[in-house]
């Protein structure tokens, strides 16, 4: 069960529309709704999240139990091949205010991709 507070209208903590893919004890990890068709010039084959239960917005939130789980989490979707990658709510690119970690996990290199890196407002060609 979510432990939200009534000040959210996070998207995360109301997960009627989403897939639970799977739930553990201080974590669900879910199926992202909006996922990437391709991550470091490679096609996504599979794009899950980790999030907390509880409504947080960094690391630094969580009790040391959460953060536990959270390395074993991490840990164990690593070993299965996937890439990590989280955003909290201080990051640039940051979309919702809840943390979540994305789970990537790539197929084989398709063509050619255009990145572009609004931090730099540069294009890179992956072949």
């Amino acid at each position: 069960e979510l432990k939200t507070d009534s000040r959210s209208g996070c998207p995360f903590c109301v997960l009627e529309s989403r897939e639970i893919y799977q739930n553990y004890g201080e974590f669900l990890v879910i199926d992202n709704l909006y996922e990437y068709d391709f991550w470091d010039g490679a096609a996504v084959e599979q794009h899950l999240m980790i999030i907390p239960k509880r409504h947080i917005s960094k690391i630094a939130d969580m009790t040391k139990a959460e953060k536990l789980e959270y390395v074993e989490l991490l840990a164990k979707y690593n070993s299965d091949g996937y890439l990590l990658y989280t955003r909290y709510s201080g990051s640039i690119s940051g979309s919702q205010p809840h943390l979540h970690t994305h789970l990537i996990k790539q197929g084989k290199p398709k063509g050619k991709h255009i990145i572009l890196n609004m931090n730099n407002l540069g294009i890179r060609l992956i072949k």
